[in-house]
């Protein structure tokens, strides 16, 4: 059990951010950065089947319609078995992290909808930062437009984390 643990620590790359500089955290896990600065992912947390295939089996990608996409997804198991498993192990990963942005109480603001990557790691950059630091972010306008992301835009505005915006 043990070694399968670290095999999908690995796999999935967990990043703590007090284990991993704790001369910035206190053992309350607060205090914090004076400054963040990123270019986070732009990618929903939602397996796309249609990108999926699309570099693994050129039928699937583009078939007519959902339903026919399906269909063939399901035929899998017997024509491509490791295709099948590879599919199914990618879909339980994106469901996983889907599972954990909305169930982990880490972003209360941001883990909204159709969740995108950006809307978390900006979460993720006003929860490390100390409360007089900033942060200087690259994401879409979608931050301030977008209805998954409301609550997050309204809470930096009304609480005066919002700077600027470009």
């Amino acid at each position: 059990m043990v070694g399968s643990a670290v095999d999908v620590s690995t796999q999935n790359r967990f990043f703590h951010w007090p284990l991993e500089f704790p001369e910035v955290f206190d053992e309350d896990g607060k205090n914090g950065f004076d400054v963040v600065l990123g270019n986070p992912p732009w990618e929903r947390i939602k397996l796309q089947e249609k990108e999926f295939f699309a570099s693994r089996d050129s039928a699937i990608a583009e078939a007519s319609n959902k339903a026919a996409r399906s269909r063939l997804i399901s035929a899998l198991a017997d024509s491509n078995p490791a295709l099948a498993d590879e599919f199914a192990q990618a879909r339980r990963a994106a469901e996983s992290a889907s599972l954990f942005a909305r169930g982990s109480g880490r972003y209360p603001l941001a883990a909204r909808g159709d969740i995108n990557t950006y809307s978390i790691f900006a979460e993720t950059a006003r929860n490390i930062m100390n409360p007089t630091g900033r942060a200087g972010l690259i994401v879409p306008s979608g931050i301030a437009t977008d209805d998954t992301t409301k609550v997050f835009f309204a809470d930096a505005v009304d609480t005066g984390a919002l700077v600027s915006l470009y």
